[in-house]
């Protein structure tokens, strides 16, 4: 039988499973580490902020919460003060500090670009995900990388804060990836929220509708698709 084999066009194959329960950090990485061998989730790019906030939709998470959308993602400098490194040890897209001297990993906002950071922070003006102005801000030895959404997978916001029991958030984990086989529904079952988006996908419909993409084509700008 056909099946359609997707790629993530960063080659990193990141899709995420959401958590709509209140965790700890270590908690929450936790559960990662003992239901799917992984992490709490990475996010480097675009493409990964659409399918986290696609996981976020599904989970049922809003803004209606007493924290928003926030979710810890993989992202501390709990091992290193002021060296921001994702748990599964994936490369840093910015490997320059910010003007508080913090290898950020992910790039600062342009309001908080060092001098001769050695990163070429003015590259980073448009990149996606970014910190918010002024974060990390380490404000009472914060290590835990916050991500959160508005209205669109482009809406998004980041900064650093506390992960004990008395600062839980919301969560989401890295899903393994085989690479996805588009005829195996239990898996893609795990992804879509519902069976007609999955029908819609497996019938290739220009129609389908997926949270923050407008049709399918504004999907497959994020991905390569091969018909094996």
């Amino acid at each position: 039988a056909l099946a359609a084999v997707i790629h993530l066009s960063n080659g990193a194959g990141r899709i995420y499973k959401a958590f709509d329960s209140l965790s700890s950090y270590d908690a929450a990485q936790a559960v990662c580490d003992n239901n799917y061998g992984t992490t709490l989730a990475t996010v480097i790019d675009r493409a990964d902020l659409f399918w986290l906030y696609y996981a976020m939709d599904s989970a049922g998470i809003d803004s209606s919460d007493v924290h928003g959308t926030q979710m810890f993602i993989g992202l501390n400098d709990r091992d290193n003060e002021g060296v921001f490194r994702w748990i599964d040890e994936t490369s840093c897209p910015f490997t320059g500090t910010n003007i508080d001297g913090i290898y950020t990993c992910l790039p600062p906002s342009q309001s908080d670009c060092a001098v001769n950071d050695n990163g070429d922070c003015s590259s980073f003006a448009s990149y996606l995900p970014q910190w918010n102005s002024g974060e990390p801000s380490n404000s009472n030895n914060e290590d835990y990388g916050i991500i959160a959404f508005g209205s669109s997978y482009t809406d998004v916001s980041l900064n650093d804060g506390h992960g004990g029991s008395g600062d839980s958030r919301f969560f989401a984990c890295n899903y393994p990836l085989n690479p996805l086989l588009a005829n195996d529904k239990e898996y893609l079952q795990n992804i879509f929220k519902n069976e007609e988006d999955y029908q819609l996908f497996l019938n290739g419909n220009d129609e389908l509708s997926i949270v923050g993409f407008n049709n399918k084509n504004d999907l497959v700008n994020n991905y390569q698709s091969y018909i094996i």
